[in-house]
């Protein structure tokens, strides 16, 4: 079988047509107004799923620029300075630069 001869597909989906409107045509069911086939619709489809693709990673990256923004904003009006989350408890406790954090204790 020829992947390239197309008449072959075209034969294929012929053949279900006819008999999916002789199923249809049995029990009196009305035909339909107008028929849309994929084949005939895909250039379009994919079409739009790469745009719709795009867009959706393009509301990913706006989410993301967002989220730091957000962190930037959180991260300056901290009372805990946020880089002290990587540091050991001693050191930790020992640190009161710019008085971000002293633990209730008064500065002597």
């Amino acid at each position: 079988m020829d992947p390239n001869n197309h008449e072959i597909y075209l034969e294929l989906t012929q053949k279900f047509g006819r008999r999916f409107f002789e199923d249809m045509n049995a029990p009196n069911v009305l035909a339909p107004d107008q028929l849309t086939r994929v084949t005939e619709l895909l250039m379009e489809v994919r079409a739009e799923q790469k745009l719709a693709g795009k867009e959706k990673a393009k509301a990913g990256l706006e989410q993301k620029a967002k989220g730091v923004e957000r962190e930037k904003e959180l991260s300056e009006g901290a009372k805990v300075n946020p880089l002290l989350m990587f540091r050991t408890s001693d050191e930790y406790l020992k640190w009161d630069e710019n008085r971000y954090c002293n633990h209730g204790r008064s500065r002597k």
